[in-house]
């Protein structure tokens, strides 16, 4: 009998003790979860009240250094000029027209030629009238041959042969963030000052700015230690990281501007201000701002500042138009005296052509004879011979040149006896 009462009590003991096991292991729990739950209160709250507003002033401060940064670089190319707290050597004003051009809808800012005329190399050629190519003065027709045949009329695809139209001159992504980088770490020191704050002490250290590109976004991180203290309370606090995140891809921007342009300089017949495809990207043109030099404007509707778009704005140098080569005359070699009349069609047999990669509106002229007798013809006018003619001639066997122009109003290329095949007219 005294065996079972302590068995008995045994029982009871352990589950007394099991009880109290339990009771203490939910109790720990549950203290646990509360002490988690005041943790992360304490860390949601740990800048104190009367601290708030300095620190909801940097977090402002900094993101609108980071979006006038963004703007500026936009305005210029890609380029922050060191005077205003970039990297990029500030151009010289006699610069102008060389270097770069000012845009007058942003405070006539320095715009860098992102566009340039194509250079002399590999298969390309900048002096007129070989221009464009090098290796073929027949433009457009792969070679020249008997041009009734339909063979001697395909016409190569230019835009293979890579920058015959054009050179690119875009910097780096690298070199719009290193640019970006600058001037925000100048920047948050020069415009987020403390001076309306007079009930603060603030002891700060230099900014680091970190940037990254989604491709749908710039992320900007800075890194500006601030150690902060409330002079009547003497409330404390540390700030050292702050975000900023607008909503346009340097990234995307670059890689959409870089596609134009290669289109642009390789494809004679590309019209930069209707063939664009990229529905976040608006192009725009300001044609002839300097001496028939273009202005390119690229506009984002996804980010604005102050009501204004985002701009990335870049200079286009004028280029030559290109005249195609003429290849169907059937005036010969005419025997002509003076008072006989040249019409048109005894000199072209086609339709003239000529391509601008400006989008420039070309001329193209049949000017005949040559000294003070040389005048245009027109399919509405005819050339009469002259006594002048004859005369320079010695009234003699006499070659009266025929030149065929194209122009853009600076830029003119042409076809004559010089380079390409003959066209004269015989007087006796």
């Amino acid at each position: 009998m005294n065996n079972k009462k302590s068995q008995v009590t045994i029982f009871i003991i352990l589950g007394i003790v099991i009880l109290v096991v339990t009771l203490g292991i939910i109790y720990y729990s549950s203290s646990s979860k509360e002490k988690k739950i005041i943790d992360r209160t304490e860390t949601i709250n740990m800048i104190p009240s009367e601290l708030q507003p300095l620190v909801n002033y940097m977090d402002t401060c900094v993101e609108t250094v980071a979006k006038k940064g963004m703007f500026l670089l936009g305005s210029q190319g890609g380029l922050i000029y060191t005077t205003q707290g970039g990297n990029i050597q500030d151009y010289r004003d006699e610069s102008l027209g060389t270097l770069y051009l000012e845009y007058p809808e942003s405070d006539s800012r320095k715009v860098p030629y992102l566009i340039g005329k194509s250079g002399s190399s590999g298969s390309c050629i900048s002096s007129l009238p070989r221009y464009p190519l090098e290796f073929n003065k027949y433009y457009p027709y792969g070679k020249r041959g008997n041009f009734s045949d339909e063979e001697y009329l395909s016409k190569i695809d230019y835009t293979q042969v890579e920058n015959c139209f054009g050179r690119k001159t875009l910097s780096s992504l690298d070199s719009f963030l290193f640019s970006l980088k600058h001037y925000i770490e100048s920047h948050v020191k020069t415009d987020c000052t403390f001076e309306a704050f007079k009930n603060f002490n603030v002891i700060s250290s230099d900014a680091t700015a970190t940037i990254e590109n989604t491709p749908s976004q710039t992320n900007i991180k800075v890194n500006y230690p601030l150690e902060i203290t409330h002079v009547n309370t003497q409330a404390r606090n540390k700030q050292e990281e702050f975000r900023a995140a607008i909503p346009l891809s340097l990234q995307s921007l670059r890689e959409f501007t870089k596609t134009i342009i290669e289109l642009d300089i390789n494809d004679p017949k590309y019209n930069i201000r209707t063939e664009t495809t990229d529905k976040a990207f608006n192009v725009f043109v300001l044609s002839d701002n300097y001496n028939h030099d273009d202005i390119i404007i690229i506009s984002s509707d996804s980010f604005k500042l102050d009501g204004k778009k985002f701009e990335f704005v870049f200079a286009r140098r004028n280029r030559p138009p290109a005249l195609e080569y003429v290849y169907n005359t059937s005036f010969g070699e005419v025997e002509l005296k003076e008072g006989d009349l040249v019409r048109f069609a005894d000199v072209i047999n086609q339709e003239l052509a000529a391509v601008d990669p400006d989008e420039d509106e070309v001329k193209i002229s049949v000017n005949v004879g040559k000294g003070t007798s040389k005048r245009e013809l027109t399919e509405q006018t005819s050339y009469k011979i002259t006594y002048s003619d004859a005369e320079e001639c010695g009234f003699s066997e006499c070659k009266i040149s025929i030149n065929i122009t194209a122009t853009d109003g600076e830029y003119t290329d042409y076809q004559t006896e010089t380079y390409y095949e003959k066209f004269e007219i015989k007087d006796e």
